[in-house]
C-alpha cells in the first residue's frame, strides 16, 4: 500500500526490523496511515547517504515495528542495508520513487516450479490475472514439451505460441532464458511474445530461420534449406531470357551458287586486320552457318545484328542484310528449306568504320524443333534489290540473338 503523510523517524541499526519512534511534525505514523498487519512501500534515508526502499509490514506494539520484507532497491546493490547508529527517516514511498524501483519488478521474477509447470511469484501478488496482462520471467529450467504458468497461485495456464493455439516444444524455452508472456483471458492463456528458445529451421512449408547458402552450395542447386541471397545469385545463376552468339565471317561458308567473297585486309597506319564476308552491290550473293543451340533454347524465333563495313559508297547509303534458318535434327534430310528470311536495314556513316546495324525482326526456324536436338543452318543474303550501298558490303560478322527458358542444359 502507498499513503500520503506518512513518514516517522528510527535508530535501528543492521539488517532487521525497524523499531519506529513516531510520525515526524506534520505527518503520520505508518500505523495510523496504513494499519496493523498491512504492508506498505517504504523508503528509509539516513544521513550518509544510505537509502533503501523495499516492501515492509507494519505491526503495531510498543513500540511500533516496520520488518523489512521485500528488498526493491537500495545503496548496497539491491540488498538490505546495514544501517550504522544514528537517526534515519522512515516514510511511505512516492508514485515516482515506486514507478522509477519497481516498476519493472510488478512483473518480473524469476520463476519456479519444475518439469514443464512454471511458477511466478510476483511483488506485490496480482488479485488476478486480467486480459492484456504482461508477465516476465527467467526460467529456472528448459521445457520438454507443452507447458504452464502459474502465477501467484493464481492457477496453471497453458503457455501457447505466438498464434495462440500452438503448444511449446521442447526447447522452446531455455534455462536461464527471459520469457515474455501475456494473459489472453479469452483463451484464458497466456501467448508467448518473446523469442522462443528452440530456432526453427525455414523449409518451403515451415516458417523459421533460414541460413545463407554459400556459393558452392548455390552453384550446387540441391538444397531446398538455405537462402540465396543477391550477390550469390548474381555470381552463380545463369540468368534465363535474351542471349547472343557471336558469329564470325570466318564462321561463315560462301555458297557455292552466289557465294560471297572471303577477303582479307590491313587498316593502313595500326595494322588492325579484317576477315571478311564481301557481298557484291549489284548480284545477291549468299553465306551460311551452322548453329548447335543448347536445350536451354526455347525453340523460339531469333533475330540477328549484322557488323559491317564498306571501302566504297556514299554516306547515307543503305545497306540491307537478311538472314533464314531451318533447324534439322537426326535423319532429316539437308536438303530442306530456310524459313522466312528478316532484314536488318543499316545506313553508311564513313568509309572503313565500324556500323552496327539494328536487331531485326523475329526469324521463324523451320523444321521440326525438339530441345538439345536440331541443328540450325542460318542463311544470310544482301538485299540489293532494296539496297543502294553502291560499294560491297563487307560483313565482318553478326550477333546472333535467341531465348533461354532453362537454368542449365541438363
Amino acid at each position: 500500500m502507498i499513503g500520503d503523510r506518512i513518514e516517522e523517524t528510527t535508530t535501528s541499526t543492521g539488517t532487521g526490523t525497524l523499531s519506529l519512534a513516531g510520525a515526524s511534525t506534520g505527518r503520520r505514523s505508518f500505523v495510523a496511515g496504513i494499519g496493523s498487519g498491512k504492508q506498505a512501500y517504504y523508503v528509509i534515508d539516513d544521513a550518509a547517504s544510505a537509502w533503501e526502499i523495499g516492501i515492509g509490514t507494519v505491526t503495531a506494539g510498543s513500540p511500533d515495528t516496520l520488518s523489512r520484507t521485500t528488498i526493491i532497491a537500495s545503496s548496497n546493490g539491491g540488498s538490505a542495508v546495514n544501517f550504522a547508529a544514528g537517526a534515519k527517516t522512515v516514510r511511505v514511498a512516492d508514485v515516482s520513487e515506486l514507478l522509477g524501483s519497481i516498476g519493472h519488478r510488478l512483473t518480473y521474477a524469476g520463476s519456479g516450479g519444475s518439469a514443464n509447470a512454471y511458477t511466478l511469484t510476483l511483488a506485490p501478488a496480482p488479485r488476478a490475472l486480467v486480459d492484456g496482462m504482461r508477465v516476465a520471467f527467467k526460467a529456472n529450467h528448459a521445457n520438454t514439451g507443452a507447458s504452464t504458468l502459474n502465477v501467484n497461485a493464481l492457477g496453471a495456464k497453458a503457455l501457447r505460441k505466438g498464434d495462440g493455439t500452438t503448444a511449446l516444444g521442447s526447447g522452446d524455452i531455455l534455462a536461464n532464458q527471459i520469457v515474455v508472456a501475456v494473459y489472453d483471458a479469452g483463451q484464458d492463456l497466456f501467448q508467448v511474445v518473446s523469442a522462443l528458445g528452440t530456432v526453427v529451421a525455414a523449409s518451403e512449408t515451415v516458417a523459421g530461420t533460414v541460413e545463407l547458402a554459400t556459393a558452392a552450395e548455390t552453384a550446387a542447386g540441391a538444397d531446398n534449406t538455405r537462402a540465396v541471397h543477391p550477390a550469390g545469385a548474381a555470381a552463380t545463376f545463369h540468368y534465363q531470357g535474351k542471349q547472343t552468339i557471336w558469329i564470325p565471317a570466318v564462321a561463315m561458308t560462301a555458297r557455292t551458287t552466289n557465294g560471297f567473297t572471303a577477303s582479307t585486309a590491313e587498316s593502313t597506319a595500326n595494322k588492325v586486320m579484317q576477315k571478311t564476308a564481301d557481298f557484291d552491290p549489284a548480284t545477291q550473293q549468299f553465306g551460311q552457318f551452322w548453329v548447335r543451340f543448347p536445350k536451354s533454347w526455347n525453340l523460339g524465333t531469333v533475330s540477328f545484328m549484322p557488323i559491317w563495313t564498306a571501302t566504297a559508297g556514299t554516306p547515307a547509303q543503305t545497306a540491307i542484310m537478311t538472314l533464314a534458318g531451318v533447324g534439322l535434327r537426326d535423319d532429316d534430310a539437308i536438303d530442306t528449306a530456310f524459313g522466312a528470311a528478316q532484314s536488318s536495314s543499316d545506313a553508311l556513316i564513313a568509309l572503313n568504320d565500324i556500323h552496327i546495324g539494328p536487331e531485326s525482326a523475329a526469324i521463324t526456324i523451320a523444321g521440326t524443333l525438339v530441345a538439345g536436338a536440331n541443328w540450325v543452318c542460318f542463311q544470310l543474303a544482301r538485299d540489293v534489290a532494296t539496297d543502294t550501298l553502291t560499294g560491297a558490303l563487307k560483313l565482318l560478322g553478326i550477333v546472333l540473338i535467341y531465348t533461354t527458358n532453362a537454368k542449365n542444359d541438363a
